[in-house]
């Protein structure tokens, strides 16, 4: 399998929603976050904070096992660079400035975007 097969399968394993179940390594996981992974390499980030959900759009891509995202247009693109794995027990685990976070498939919370 080449590097190309292996990025496209761990883009489709990601696919769907995903809600952070524990963190460490100064990362906040008492703060109600999902991310959802949506097909050609879009993604929401969302969070709720302050009363609300606050919906981030991003747009994604695997190389090799580093997720890279960056916020969609027209915010600036600033380049996020996140080792993932698939844990045994199917939790995507996500590796940043030293810190980790555990996320499990789950139903998203918060609200869609409009369109446009």
């Amino acid at each position: 399998m080449s590097v190309d097969d292996r990025a496209s399968s761990s883009a489709d394993r990601l696919l769907g929603s995903w809600r952070i179940e524990r963190a460490e390594g100064g990362i906040d996981g008492t703060t109600p976050t999902d991310i959802e992974f949506l097909p050609g390499g879009l993604a929401d980030y969302c969070v709720h904070v302050g009363g609300g959900w606050h919906v981030i759009p991003l747009v994604f891509r695997i190389e090799g096992d580093v997720l890279v995202t960056h916020p969609r247009p027209p915010m600036v693109p600033q380049e996020e660079h996140t080792r993932i794995r698939f844990a045994p027990d199917g939790a995507l685990v996500m590796e940043h400035g030293g810190g980790r976070v555990w996320l499990r498939r789950a139903e998203r919370r918060a609200p869609r975007l409009a369109a446009g």
